[in-house]
């Protein structure tokens, strides 16, 4: 009978209205498979003890996640009622890297400046798909999530950390292991941070202060001037970023920004290498770390091109 009422309920709104089973258990809501687009597998998410039985639960049930239907860990609750910064960040940025939608828990116009800015690096929601059945892992205190993006001018991996426990904690990451890529000599970027990272031939270290998320883009390193992180996104780049391409001693980058919206590019600049102009936007070198900020006015595509000499 539950069938055929969602069956009917389809046929009356078509097939472009987003339908959203809220169940909140498997019993009820996988019960509608082939009708729901979406279906939530928790409780409500108000205090963190929730948001940390929804964790366990989101990781039981990501495998069916766009295979069968899309998981849905309830509302994204930012106010700081119920979150701190840190637990803000650790809310948006867990639905965001597993790419589950996104239904907004908060009066909008009332939330925060700076709260409405993280909920902005979440979208748009990104089409993934679970790598393997014991991906996202947990260790009872953190749980990592590894998002593996392929694009046509790179290819790399995205690490969420979620610190579920209420001191810091620290966790190696072997590339073997747990982050599934080769060995070599690789450049990352703490999305959050803003600061970069060199790892070991092997793995990565990364402290995670209480109930926050380490975001961290790990990229191979080229040998030449190369993207390193965007603030657009959690991914980096994946969401905003059509074409990387280094030639001729000129890096060029095209995306797609918002108006309105400050866009901060990191270039990863290694020893040999030194800028010596840019088309769009400010620029500061420090190190082997460019950063680059440019202001766009409309919503529209940018072409941002760097060049480049040796030192």
């Amino acid at each position: 009978a539950y069938r055929n009422m969602l069956e009917r309920t389809r046929e009356i709104l078509g097939e472009d209205t987003f339908m959203l089973g809220c169940g909140g258990s498997s019993g009820c809501a996988f019960a509608g498979v082939g009708y729901f687009d979406s279906t939530r597998v928790g409780p409500d998410l108000f205090t963190w003890d929730k948001l940390c039985e929804t964790v366990g639960l989101v990781r039981e049930y990501y495998p069916l996640h766009n295979n069968a239907i899309m998981v849905d860990a309830d509302n994204v609750v930012l106010r700081d009622e119920y979150s701190t910064m840190a637990e803000a960040r650790s809310r948006l940025s867990l639905v965001s890297l597993l790419g589950l939608p996104i239904t907004f828990g908060d009066d909008l116009p009332a939330l925060q400046s700076e709260r409405i800015d993280i909920l902005k690096r979440g979208l748009p929601v990104m089409k993934t798909y679970p790598a393997s059945l014991a991906c996202p892992v947990s260790d009872g205190k953190t749980q990592l999530s590894v998002l593996k993006i392929a694009k046509s001018y790179e290819d790399y991996t995205v690490i969420g950390l979620l610190n579920m426990s209420d001191k810091s904690v620290t966790r190696e990451l072997g590339f073997a292991t747990e982050l599934r890529v080769e060995s070599g000599d690789y450049i990352a970027y703490s999305f959050f941070e803003e600061r970069e990272i060199y790892p070991s031939d092997d793995s990565i270290t990364l402290t995670v202060a209480p109930h926050d998320t380490a975001v961290v883009a790990l990229r191979r390193k080229t040998g030449k001037p190369q993207l390193l992180s965007t603030s657009r996104h959690l991914t980096q780049g994946a969401a905003e970023i059509s074409e990387v391409s280094y030639a001729e001693g000129k890096l060029s980058i095209r995306a797609s920004l918002i108006g309105g919206d400050e866009y901060r590019v990191a270039i990863y600049v290694p020893g040999g290498y030194e800028c010596t102009g840019v088309g769009l936007g400010e620029y500061e070198q420090k190190g082997e770390i460019l950063r680059l900020k440019y202001m766009p006015k409309q919503t529209g595509k940018y072409r941002f091109d760097l060049s480049f000499g040796r030192a």
